[in-house]
């Protein structure tokens, strides 16, 4: 109990990367500004590639099993995290459930998501293979320019 491989946090993360890009291409359609809508679509890219990186990575992964951090963290709450905090599925669909969307409530959750998702990727690095740091490290970066982004244009959405 409690065991999970480095394979599933791939997974997961392809996962993320998948719901990301879902939720950026969709968004992008239903925005007007087209500062938004350009921002939105080059992030939809940026988590393609990022999925991408994360399939080679995993069939490059043998199954190793990964126990228990000595905090009590386990599989668990890395899935409870995925599913409830990363581009919450429920907050996506509601969102875009709508004809059109405003700027600034695409851009909070897409903050909100990146921040998640730079936590998620952090705490993974623990859990995966020294050698697989690199990319997890480059993809945090990454996320870490799509929150900075969103935030810079989030501060003047609406004017």
């Amino acid at each position: 109990m409690g065991l999970f491989t480095d394979r599933d946090l791939v997974a997961m993360a392809i996962q993320l990367e998948e719901h990301g890009q879902a939720f950026y291409s969709r968004a992008a359609d239903k925005v007007a500004d087209t500062r938004c809508k350009d921002l939105l679509r080059r992030l939809a890219r940026d988590e393609a590639t990022h999925r991408e990186l994360f399939e080679r990575m995993l069939s490059s992964l043998g199954g190793v099993q990964v126990p228990q951090s000595c905090d009590g963290e386990d599989q668990s709450y890395v899935r409870a995290h995925l599913e409830s905090q990363v581009f919450s599925r429920a907050r996506m669909d509601q969102l875009l459930g709508q004809a059109t969307v405003l700027e600034r409530d695409a851009l909070q959750l897409g903050v909100d998501s990146e921040k998640d998702s730079i936590l998620f990727y952090s705490e993974m690095k623990s859990f995966v293979s020294t050698s697989d740091h690199p990319v997890v490290d480059r993809i945090i970066a990454e996320e870490r320019e799509h929150f900075s982004a969103l935030v810079e244009l989030l501060g003047t959405a609406g004017r």
